[in-house]
């Protein structure tokens, strides 16, 4: 497999790396609404996933974790409070009646709740910029963003970890933010999970040409809009669901995602300097589920996952085919 795609701004040569801390600040919270101290702050009763936003002890939690973290990183310069798929905001008694006065939305009580939390960041800690993810707000219009007085306080990170996404879609996105007054943008990849909620081992090639497609929106995309690339690396779908890939088993995966960001591409001549730096004869692309030996932290971890998917796969599939309990009693989750 090769890939060349070379952008002016991310490939070509190492940029600084830095971390951000993250929180959630309204869903991706099962594990604390999941709690009963916690229930009566759900936005829908049975559903342990959707912060109710008009709750004041809601953000007081929020603002209780936000400050938990920032106390252990003194040196953030970034805060990722999430804010993404909230599936079910607007969906309760009190948002119900909130959205029956006139001029009220869903939109505008998502962009009241990230602007509350994104002020607490900032009060508490004025040096540290919010993050969050951008999905809630790709469909807003733009005098609603506009006016709401977010894009002073946050930074959207545009995320999607398909191998096919939509370059043009995504430059007019982020043209639409910068209309909208976010100068500073970010994107957020994949080098595991996001493939299937019991995936055991990366398909190398589906994230390779993720990050190629992303450095294709980088190099096409306003001049120094995105600030840089977060490579995330899933470790399960939902809090309530079994792990997916493990951190060994995407090691090669992640080593060559950022090969291929950092020269932009992956030919023959990166794929021998992994298979190098992982200590494997072969780093299989197209398929993953090959045995192999490697000199890297957790390469027995990752013999032992290669085993049980060789030899077990086709077992493993038919028997989690056949158990869908967990998505019968999973109701927040869209598939």
């Amino acid at each position: 497999m090769e890939i060349r795609n070379r952008s002016p701004r991310w490939a070509g040569g190492a940029q600084p790396s830095s971390s951000a801390p993250n929180t959630s600040a309204s869903v991706s919270l099962q594990f604390v609404l999941k709690h009963a101290a916690f229930a009566h702050l759900r936005e829908v009763g049975p559903l342990p996933c959707t912060l109710n936003p008009h709750e004041a002890e809601s953000l007081a939690l929020v603002g209780a974790m936000i400050d938990q973290v920032l106390e252990l990183h003194p040196g953030a310069q970034r805060l990722h409070v999430g804010c993404d798929e909230v599936y079910y905001l607007g969906e309760g008694e009190a948002s119900r009646r909130w959205l029956q006065q006139e001029q009220n939305s869903t939109g505008k009580l998502c962009l009241s709740h990230m602007r509350a939390v994104a002020s607490h960041v900032r009060a508490r800690r004025p040096g540290v910029t919010p993050l969050v993810w951008d999905d809630m707000l790709r469909e807003l219009p733009e005098d609603q963003l506009a006016a709401s007085g977010v894009p002073q306080l946050v930074e959207p990170v545009l995320w999607d970890y398909t191998a096919d996404l939509d370059v043009h879609g995504k430059v007019l996105l982020m043209q639409k933010y910068q209309r909208c007054g976010f100068l500073r943008l970010w994107a957020a990849s994949a080098f595991k999970g996001a493939t299937g909620p019991s995936q055991a081992l990366p398909p190398v090639e589906h994230h390779l040409r993720n990050h190629a497609q992303w450095l294709q929106v980088a190099g096409s995309g306003p001049t120094d809009a995105l600030q840089g690339i977060i490579l995330t690396g899933w470790q399960r779908y939902d809090h309530f669901s079994v792990l997916c890939e493990l951190l060994p088993a995407g090691v090669p995966s992640l080593a060559a995602c950022l090969q291929l960001l950092l020269r932009g591409g992956f030919d023959e001549d990166v794929k021998a300097k992994m298979e190098n730096l992982l200590g494997i004869s072969s780093l299989e692309i197209t398929d993953p589920v090959r045995e192999g030996a490697g000199s890297f932290p957790g390469r027995s971890i990752l013999a032992l996952v290669t085993q049980v998917s060789l030899h077990l796969r086709s077992s493993v599939d038919m028997l989690l085919e056949g158990n869908r309990y967990y998505y019968k009693t999973a109701p927040w989750l869209p598939w």
